[in-house]
C-alpha cells in the first residue's frame, strides 16, 4: 500500500482555518462582555459607533511598548540571520521551524 503523508502547504493551511473558526467563535462567545465599553454619544455626521472614548495615557502607554517590543523582536530576527549568514528559503525555513 502507498502511504499517504499530508503536505506541509496543506497542513499549514487547515490549522489556519481551525484558528480563524477558534477566533471566531470566541469573538461571537465573548460578545457579551464587550457591552461594558462605553461609546460616545452621537456627534453627527462625523460620528461612527464603534468610536470609542478620548484616548488615555494608559492605552497610549501599552500601544507604545506593544511597538516597541515588536520592532526589537523584528530586528533580533534581523541580526539572528545575519549571525547565521543564512540566505533565501533557508533562513525562512530556520525561522518557521519547518526543518
Amino acid at each position: 500500500m502507498k502511504q499517504h503523508s499530508v503536505d506541509t502547504t496543506s497542513l499549514l493551511f487547515l490549522i489556519a482555518v481551525f484558528v480563524s473558526i477558534f477566533l471566531t467563535l470566541g469573538i461571537w462567545f465573548l460578545d457579551p462582555l464587550l457591552n461594558r465599553f462605553s461609546h460616545i454619544p452621537d456627534q453627527g455626521p462625523s460620528w461612527y459607533y464603534w468610536k470609542l472614548t478620548p484616548q488615555q495615557f494608559q492605552g497610549k502607554i501599552t500601544a507604545l511598548t506593544g511597538y516597541i517590543l515588536h520592532q526589537l523582536f523584528a530586528w533580533l530576527c534581523v541580526a539572528a540571520f545575519k549571525k547565521r549568514r543564512a540566505s533565501g528559503a533557508a533562513a525562512f525555513h530556520a525561522l518557521i521551524l519547518l526543518r
